[in-house]
C-alpha cells in the first residue's frame, strides 16, 4: 500500500480539511478522498467522520494514528537523509527500520532511489539482531551527549510524555459518547436547546392538559351519578303519584257505599278525600317539575362536559403527536433525557476539542524530537518517539537496556544455533556429493541457486 495514502491521511488530520491537505500536498481534493476512501476499504475501518462543519477522526483512527506517525516518521527521515546526499553521486546510507516497514514499503523507496543515483549504497541492518543491536548503540549515544543538549532533549520529551498522558486520560476515560450521538448532536447544535424548551413546553402541557382531563371525567360522572339519582326520584314519584290515586279512587268507592247503601252522611268524607287527593297532587307535581327542570339541567351539563372532554381530548392527542415529532426529531424519549444528553455533548466537545490540541502538539513536538535526534549519531531516531518517558527517567531506559540486551543474546542463539544447522547441512551435502561423483555438478549447482535465493532482498 502506497505510503503517500498514509501522508494524505495524516495530513487531513493536522489541517483539519480534506481541501487543506490538497492544497499543501499538490493534490486534488478527490484524489485525497480517494486515498482515504481505499485505506478505510482495505482495513475495514471507518478513519473520518465527516459532517457540515467538518471532519473529525474517529476513534478507530486515533487508535491507527499513532502506527502511521511512526512509519511516514520514518520515511520522513529517510527523505531528510536522501536530501542531505542529493549532491552527491556516490556513497552509502544506513538505513535501521522495522520488520513490516523494511519488508513491505522500503525495497520500493530504495529502488527508485537506486535508478537516480546508482553508484550510492544502502547499508541495511542485518535482521532484528543488528536493530537490537543498534538501539542499544542509540542508547549509549544519547546518554553520551553533552548536558545542554539533553536538557533540550528533555524538554521536548517531557512535553510529549504530558501531552501522552492527556490523550491516554481522554481514551481511557469511562462513559465517553458514541460517535454516532455525538457528530448527531453536533450536527443539530444550533437547535438543541431550542429543542428542549419546546419538549419541556409540550410535556408540561402536555401534564396539564391530562390534569384537566381527568378533572372534567370526574364531574361527568357526578353528572352522571346525579341524572342516575333524578331518574329514579322521578320513577318514585310516578309510583307514590298512582298509590294515591289508587287509594283516593278507594276513599270514593268506600264513602258511596256508605252513602247509598247505608244511607249515612259522607259530605265530610268526601270533602278530606278531596283536600287529601288535592294535596297529594300538588305536591306530586312541584316535586316532579321540580325533579324533571334538574334533570335537564343536569342532561345539558354532561353534554357541555362531553363537548369540552372531547376539546380537551383532541388538544391533549395534538400535543401528544408534537411531543413525539420532536422526540423523534432529535432522538430521545423526553426533555429531559435531551438535556442530559446536551451536557454530556457539551463535556464531549470540550474533551475532544482538547485531545485534538494535544494531539496537534504531540504531533509538532514529535517533529522537532525527530529532527533534533536526527542530529546526532542515532541510527534510529523513530523509534524514540513511541518512548519518550525513557529520554526523562534513567530507570526506564535501563530497562529497556536490559530487555533489549536479553533479547539480542537470545537473538544471538538462534544465529549460532542456525548457523550450526546450515554447517551441519552443508557437510552433509558435501559427502552426498563425494559419495556420487557423478551427481556433484547437479548438487553444487541447487546449493549455488539457494545461496542465490537466501541472500536475495
Amino acid at each position: 500500500m502506497s505510503i503517500q495514502k498514509y501522508i494524505a491521511y495524516l495530513k487531513t488530520i493536522e489541517t483539519g480539511s480534506i481541501t487543506r491537505a490538497a492544497a499543501q500536498l499538490g493534490y486534488t481534493q478527490s484524489a485525497v478522498s480517494r486515498m482515504i476512501a481505499d485505506l478505510e476499504k482495505s482495513w475495514g475501518v471507518t478513519l473520518l467522520t465527516r459532517n457540515r462543519s467538518g471532519i473529525e477522526i474517529s476513534s478507530e483512527g486515533l487508535m491507527l494514528l499513532p502506527k502511521l506517525q511512526v512509519i511516514c516518521s520514518g520515511y520522513e527521515s529517510l527523505n531528510r537523509t536522501v536530501a542531505e546526499l542529493h549532491s552527491h553521486t556516490s556513497g552509502s546510507i544506513r538505513v535501521g527500520t522495522f520488520s513490516s516497514f523494511s519488508c513491505g514499503l522500503l525495497p520500493a523507496i530504495i529502488k527508485d532511489f537506486h535508478e537516480a543515483y546508482p553508484h550510492i549504497t544502502f547499508n541495511l541492518l542485518n535482521g532484528e539482531y543488528s536493530l537490537v543491536t543498534s538501539y542499544l548503540m542509540d542508547m549509549e549515544e544519547i546518554e553520551a551527549l553533552p548536558e545542554e543538549e539533553r536538557e533540550g532533549l528533555n524538554a521536548i520529551a517531557g512535553k510529549l510524555v504530558t501531552l501522552e498522558q492527556e490523550r491516554a486520560r481522554y481514551r481511557d476515560r469511562k462513559n465517553r459518547m458514541q460517535d454516532s450521538d455525538y457528530y448527531r448532536l453536533r450536527r443539530q447544535e444550533g437547535e438543541i436547546q431550542e429543542g428542549i424548551e419546546k419538549i419541556r413546553e409540550c410535556e408540561d402541557y402536555g401534564t396539564k392538559v391530562k390534569q384537566d382531563m381527568q378533572r372534567v371525567d370526574r364531574e361527568r360522572h357526578a353528572y352522571e351519578y346525579r341524572r342516575q339519582e333524578l331518574d329514579m326520584i322521578l320513577n318514585n314519584i310516578r309510583g307514590v303519584t298512582v298509590i294515591f290515586l289508587t287509594a283516593f279512587l278507594l276513599c270514593l268507592i268506600m264513602l258511596l257505599v256508605l252513602q247509598f247503601i247505608f244511607e249515612m252522611n259522607t259530605r265530610v268524607g268526601y270533602l278530606v278525600a278531596g283536600a287529601a287527593a288535592a294535596l297529594a297532587a300538588t305536591i306530586a307535581w312541584v316535586k316532579y317539575t321540580d325533579g324533571e327542570r334538574e334533570l335537564r339541567r343536569v342532561e345539558k351539563g354532561i353534554s357541555k362536559l362531553i363537548q369540552l372532554q372531547n376539546k380537551v381530548k383532541i388538544r391533549y392527542v395534538n400535543n401528544r403527536n408534537l411531543t413525539d415529532y420532536l422526540c423523534m426529531k432529535y432522538s430521545t424519549d423526553s426533555g429531559g433525557n435531551l438535556e442530559r444528553m446536551w451536557n454530556l455533548y457539551q463535556k464531549e466537545r470540550e474533551e475532544r476539542r482538547e485531545f485534538a490540541e494535544a494531539e496537534s502538539k504531540a504531533q509538532y513536538y514529535r517533529k522537532e524530537l525527530l529532527y533534533k535526534l536526527s542530529n546526532y549519531r542515532i541510527s534510529s531516531p523513530e523509534k524514540w518517539l513511541g518512548q519518550p518517558a525513557a529520554l526523562l527517567d534513567k530507570r526506564e531506559m535501563v530497562e529497556i537496556r536490559h530487555d533489549m540486551i536479553l533479547r539480542r543474546q537470545a537473538l544471538r542463539k538462534q544465529l549460532d544455533y542456525n548457523n550450526n544447522v546450515a554447517e551441519t547441512a552443508r557437510r552433509e551435502i558435501m559427502d552426498v556429493a563425494d559419495k556420487y561423483p557423478a551427481h556433484a555438478p547437479e548438487i553444487m549447482e541447487m546449493v549455488e541457486r539457494y545461496k542465490g535465493e537466501d541472500k536475495a532482498p
